[in-house]
């Protein structure tokens, strides 16, 4: 299996997981002495074993993303994590863009005149080279994913 096919199958995973546990709110009390439409016993059981396979897929993603190089001493989990801090600097970037850019909407002269105390096209050159770098390392890493055998 790939480490792509690994991810879909932890998304689909999660999702019956989330499923589920709705199912098992759902059928907690009845009115009555009506049965419930599903025992939760039965879901129960079913949760385990559909958490056992999540977990041990988890486990199998991170051992191929922490053994897996890429290049000389980087690893995938190393490109996930340079890649997040690209986009948590972005983020902080496109706050600021926002916060930065002035509305013009006084409605007399005697209201009180903001000013950026940021270089706003400077902070939108910064936000499209961290997009650029962003992108870049998406796409390595979408390439590793299908590319690489999971461990």
């Amino acid at each position: 299996m790939k480490l792509a096919e690994a991810l879909l199958l932890r998304v689909d995973l999660q999702k019956r997981l989330r499923l589920i546990e709705s199912r098992l709110a759902k059928n907690a009390r009845t009115q009555g002495d009506e049965p419930p439409s599903e025992h939760p016993n039965d879901l129960l059981s079913e949760f385990d074993e559909c958490n056992k396979q999540w977990e041990e897929l988890i486990q199998r993603i991170n051992r191929t993303n922490s053994f897996t190089e890429v290049e000389a001493g980087v690893t995938i989990a190393d490109m996930i994590t340079r890649r997040d801090a690209v986009k948590h600097k972005l983020n902080a970037l496109y706050r600021l863009s926002e916060r930065a850019t002035i509305v013009l909407d006084r409605y007399s002269r005697s209201e009180i005149v903001q000013r950026s105390t940021v270089n706003v096209p400077e902070i939108q050159k910064q936000i499209n080279a961290q997009s650029k770098l962003y992108r870049e390392i998406d796409t390595k890493l979408q390439l590793l994913n299908w590319s690489t055998d999971l461990l």
